[in-house]
């Protein structure tokens, strides 16, 4: 059971591809931390990646016989398993393009491998997971009146996570579906020049044309993936391209500043500096 305690909502290869590591020598000690802004204080710590963006038993379901089913938990790392080398072809893409300007592309399964982890990155974290056992946590007591029957949070646990299930895993193919279509725009950035942030809402939408969402086709996806890259999924012409963002450095404060705004709580980067110059509005005068 202890293995399976700590369930993170952001993978935590996912948060070292925002690290120190990914692109410089750092002292042993330092090599599996990260910098997070914690928005409720306003405060920077240098933090374990292995200690960050996680709670105690967050998606196990509560047997009938008391004990913890971790079978969601396993169905999240599957995914998780399957994208890593999926990114690590992307960084490779990214270095050939930058090398030699030749653009290479992803097959179509690796495609499917980052709308299954766009999928569950945009339920499983607390700002939607929460909403979740809110709202069923609201039906559940309306019903228990109704049925006369006494309410139980465990009930509100095991529904919440049937609703997530279908939501990131289950029943996916029509959401999977408005992705396809857009195309998919692997932006790149030398990390000399600046770097991308990561959050708690690791994936967002915007739309500058009216109501946001994947329904709508001037809904833009983006997906920061490492603090050199970002994915953006936009348009409805399937195709795939690759951008260097030396000359539009605009975009990425525009999309750090949107990730820090739209996070929860937590705000992660590389360096504490990076941390200051994109959430300078959300810290306490005192720093840690």
């Amino acid at each position: 059971m202890a293995d399976n305690k700590k369930q993170h909502y952001l993978s935590q290869f996912y948060l070292r591809r925002f690290s120190a590591k990914r692109y410089a020598t750092v002292p042993l000690e330092d090599e599996n931390k990260i910098y997070r802004l914690d928005k409720t204080f306003g405060k920077i710590a240098h933090k374990s990646i292995s200690g960050s963006a996680f709670e105690p038993f967050y998606y196990s379901r509560i047997a009938e016989d008391g004990t913890l089913d971790h079978s969601l938990e396993k169905k999240f790392s599957d995914v998780e398993s399957a994208v890593g080398p999926v990114f690590e072809h992307i960084d490779d893409i990214v270095a050939i393009f930058r090398r030699s300007n030749i653009a290479t592309f992803l097959r179509r399964d690796e495609l499917e491998a980052i709308y299954d982890f766009v999928l569950i990155n945009l339920g499983r974290v607390p700002n939607k997971f929460e909403y979740i056992k809110r709202q069923t946590e609201e039906f559940e007591k309306t019903f228990s009146r109704r049925r006369g029957e006494a309410f139980s949070q465990d009930n509100v646990q095991n529904l919440s996570l049937q609703v997530l299930s279908g939501f990131t895993i289950d029943k996916t193919e029509k959401t999977k579906g408005f992705l396809r279509t857009r195309r998919m725009i692997i932006c790149h950035v030398d990390p000399a020049l600046k770097r991308f942030i990561a959050s708690d809402v690791p994936v967002f939408f915007l739309n500058n044309f009216g109501a946001n969402g994947l329904a709508y086709e001037t809904t833009e996806v983006f997906f920061p993936i490492s603090s050199d890259i970002c994915l953006v999924m936009l348009g409805q012409d399937g195709g795939q391209q690759i951008i260097d963002l030396a000359s539009d450095l605009d975009l990425i404060d525009q999309v750090n500043r949107y990730q820090a705004k739209a996070a929860t709580r937590y705000v992660f980067s590389d360096t504490r500096e990076n941390l200051d110059s994109n959430c300078y509005d959300m810290l306490t005068q005192e720093k840690n």
